[in-house]
């Protein structure tokens, strides 16, 4: 029998983050969130500011913020490229909330010296870390996320957001969907 998992490399410039194999792993792309299996549709992508989540049977979910970056899936595994990326043991809270309140006393700034777009980006991973790091989020939360089979792929999967809600079906489990189901 085959195994079901998917090789995964995490790189950053000072260090490799991760490498080993996953059950799924689930990446925050600038098109929303993208759960990738074994078998996925071979693509390159684009991550925002967000949480990683590597998912194994039998174990509790691996989680670590992510700074942007680039994902290559393809028949070899999962590499993800980024600047930053830390995991939720390594983030310091209260460090955290102190750059969340750096940034919003500079965005409250209505001054021409402030640089709005660094704030807003300071701002924006402060609160990927201080949710990381406060909040634990179930799969089944995850409800606007699911995986179908493309009949024309050759048995590889393309993932799809909110699908389920905007035809008013109920969310649908992160296993294999058999092609002929919609």
């Amino acid at each position: 029998m085959a195994e079901n998992k998917i090789a995964l490399k995490v790189i950053t410039p000072n260090r490799e983050m991760f490498s080993g194999k996953a059950d799924m792993v689930i990446l925050r792309t600038t098109s929303g969130d993208v759960g990738i299996l074994h078998g996925h549709q071979p693509m390159v992508t684009v991550l925002d500011y967000g949480v990683m989540r590597i998912q194994n049977e039998g174990e509790e979910d691996k989680t670590a913020a992510v700074f942007g970056g680039f994902a290559q899936i393809g028949e070899n595994g999962i590499i993800v490229l980024t600047d930053i990326a830390e995991w939720a043991d390594e983030i310091d809270l209260s460090r955290a909330e102190e750059a969340r309140k750096r940034a919003e006393e500079r965005l409250s700034k209505k001054s021409a010296d402030i640089d709005v777009l660094r704030a807003e980006l300071a701002l924006k991973r402060a609160l990927v870390r201080i949710g990381l790091k406060e909040y634990s989020f179930a799969p089944s939360e995850l409800a606007g996320l699911f995986l179908v089979k493309h009949i024309n792929t050759g048995g590889r999967f393309f993932c799809a957001r909110n699908s389920c809600a905007q035809k008013n079906r109920p969310p649908v489990s992160y296993k294999k969907i058999h092609k002929n189901s919609y």
